[in-house]
């Protein structure tokens, strides 16, 4: 099928510190229709590093330490020309460059709370382990304890009984 923006660009995430891995000033692109992220140095204009297994059309991307990262995954497929699913529910990876695994964090507490949005979404997997979701189509935050709990979620309805687009959430947390 022709795709009009076979480049485009879900998430930009720079990165603010060297490591072993990668260098302050290079960032991190999720490049949803071709389901790759990659690390790109601006510097000298080079692609350092490409994923593209078992992701499909990526969102978010969060730097977690020296050596990981997390990608909030949609399993978005397409049935049939203009038709998109989620192949079962969205999945939080995280990819270890250390050991050049990917695993899903907290996959069974995903599922069991049917997170699935079809475009955007989000996550933040915070310092104690807990983990903040947008499950952006559906206008609804969650927020897991580390053990997988949910702890608390949040559906953005008024009082009129609709429901309203949330779009890029944030959590402010600290470990105190």
């Amino acid at each position: 099928e022709f795709q009009i923006d076979p480049l485009h660009i879900n998430d930009v995430q720079p990165v603010n510190f060297d490591g072993e891995y990668w260098k302050k000033g290079d960032v991190f692109i999720s490049i949803g229709h071709q389901s790759m992220i990659i690390l790109y140095r601006p510097s000298t204009e080079e692609i350092l590093w490409k994923y593209e297994k078992n992701i499909f059309h990526q969102h978010d991307i969060n730097i977690l330490n020296e050596k990981e990262i997390s990608i909030f995954n949609n399993n978005r497929k397409y049935l049939y020309q203009d038709i998109d699913i989620v192949d079962g529910h969205n999945e939080v990876m995280v990819y270890n460059f250390e050991t050049d695994q990917m695993s899903s964090y907290l996959k069974k507490s995903l599922t069991e709370t049917d997170v699935r949005t079809i475009s955007q979404g989000r996550s933040d997997i915070l310092s104690n382990g807990d983990l903040f979701i947008e499950d952006t189509d559906y206008a609804r935050t969650l927020y897991f304890n580390s053990d997988g709990s949910l702890r608390w979620t949040h559906v953005n309805r008024a009082d009129n009984g609709k429901i309203y687009a949330i779009k890029w959430s944030r959590i402010l947390f600290n470990d105190e």
